[in-house]
């Protein structure tokens, strides 16, 4: 490889590590610029990190194959691999979760074969503990003791990194799973109770796959109490682009004024309230940053959960299989907390609160399907803490990720861009807000490559210590 080679280490092998990687070799396929990446990633199997590991074909992706390919330029990329092994795969096919994750590490594997000649991608089986800066380039430090020193580092930890536990106490017990895409599903018994802290999509995956054993009773309980809203068949008016042209337009945006806008778009057509708030996707993230911060929180505070359950919807099998799931009651949707776990023999108490108070109530497992954190800086991730404590990364001012500017540069305490430091995907939340679907995150990474092959370099990327490779990909 030339040495002249721009090198990355990339953090996280999951889907925004991972399209990350696939968007810098193909960028440097296209401008002739050598690309040589480290993707550091513990896992064998890439491409699925939290969101694509499930084995359940039950576990649907949320967004129909034609939305949800690689490649902005090839929205029928996902349909052509889906076809090569099921030529019968109809149009708008929601493919199973665990199919998605292959997918991705098919088209990473594919295209690191394709780009051979100008892109190197190793694959570093080992976590990432800290990064160094300058020296004087960025070193990552990995959980073995050796290090990799990189022209830029990008950030790809996904959703894992904030995962919250409500609980994080002994007190609940074995009965209590802290994290079900991380320890995978107890052996739940016939005939068995289960109270899921939750109601999104995590829950609705979790409470219908545990209802495939006889008698199984899930209660799931949630602030709020609501439930995803299931996707549905397309307006009739082609869509609705002028609400976003009008909010676009509108150099003094303010929360009230955009809150305006959509309810009267919506009032106008409310049959078409998917495309209306689809409209906005394009957008989301320009019409996010003009809010001032504390706009941005009170959207959070009055409007966060109702946009997530209109905005993250459910596949229609999925939501078939949930109502018929609500209408036999062995499902149950609250609206309510628990305000304390407490083990007991062969369970778990929980201090239910449904709005008079807790009320103690036995459950046979308790599952916390709550998803990732609101405040970045009460992450358990070891190299998440450590980058916030030395400064090289800072909280946004909602502490929803890391502060980064409009091209995912890492900011510092001062509003510095670093541009070795950047992130990609669920860590850009604070400053982008929709950042966590495919078709945000492989914008970004084409931006991300863009950016990096477009830059000065120091030198190939360099296993430090010990010599020699850690292994290939």
């Amino acid at each position: 490889m030339n040495r002249n080679a721009v090198s990355v280490a990339v953090i996280g092998g999951g889907a925004s590590g991972t399209l990350a990687c696939a968007h810098l070799l193909e960028a440097s396929a296209a401008s002739r610029r050598p690309v040589r990446i480290s993707l550091i990633e513990p896992s064998d199997e890439l491409g699925r990190g939290t969101a694509y590991a499930s084995p359940d074909p039950r576990h649907l992706m949320n967004t129909p194959m034609e939305r949800s390919g690689a490649w902005a330029h090839d929205p029928g990329h996902l349909a052509a691999w889906l076809r090569r092994r099921d030529p019968d795969t109809p149009s708008g096919h929601y493919p199973p979760r665990g199919t998605y994750g292959a997918y991705l590490a098919d088209t990473l594997r594919e295209t690191r074969e394709r780009t051979a000649e100008t892109g190197e991608l190793w694959h570093v089986r080992r976590r990432a503990r800290r990064v160094l800066p300058g020296l004087p380039r960025p070193v990552v430090a990995l959980s073995d003791g050796r290090c990799v020193a990189a022209d830029r580092v990008v950030f790809a930890m996904g959703n894992a990194a904030t995962w919250r536990d409500p609980f994080p106490s002994a007190q609940a017990g074995a009965r209590y799973v802290r994290s079900p895409w991380h320890s995978g599903l107890p052996a739940v018994a016939d005939h068995s109770s289960v109270l899921l802290l939750g109601n999104g999509l995590t829950a609705v995956d979790i409470g219908l796959s545990l209802l495939g054993g006889s008698g199984v009773r899930v209660d799931a309980v949630s602030r709020h109490g609501l439930l995803p809203r299931p996707h549905g068949a397309g307006c009739s008016h082609g869509g609705h682009p002028n609400v976003a042209g009008t909010l676009l337009a509108d150099d003094r945006l303010t929360l009230g004024r955009l809150v305006s806008t959509v309810r009267s778009e919506m009032r106008r057509s409310p049959e078409c309230w998917r495309e209306i708030i689809d409209a906005l996707r394009p957008c989301a993230g320009e019409l996010w940053g003009r809010l001032d911060a504390d706009d941005q929180r009170d959207f959070l505070g009055r409007f966060g959960t109702y946009w997530d359950v209109h905005r993250h919807r459910l596949p229609p099998a999925t939501a078939h299989r949930l109502g018929r799931a609500l209408g036999s009651g062995r499902l149950k949707a609250r609206k309510g907390r628990a305000a304390y776990l407490r083990a007991c023999p062969r369970g778990v108490i929980a201090g239910l609160d449904v709005g008079a108070g807790p009320v103690p109530v036995r459950y046979d497992w308790v599952i916390n399907c709550t998803g990732f954190g609101r405040d970045i800086t009460g992450s358990a991730d070891p190299l998440l803490s450590w980058l916030l404590r030395d400064g090289l990364a800072v909280p946004d001012s909602l502490r929803l990720g890391m502060a980064t500017d409009r091209r995912g540069r890492l900011l510092d305490h001062a509003g510095r861009p670093d541009p070795a430091l950047l992130a990609i995907g669920p860590l850009r939340r604070g400053s982008q807000w929709e950042t966590t679907a495919i078709p945000e995150i492989r914008a970004q990474a084409a931006q991300l490559a863009d950016d990096i092959l477009g830059s000065p370099v120091s030198g190939p990327a360099e296993l430090l210590h010990q010599g020699g490779p850690v292994s290939s990909f």
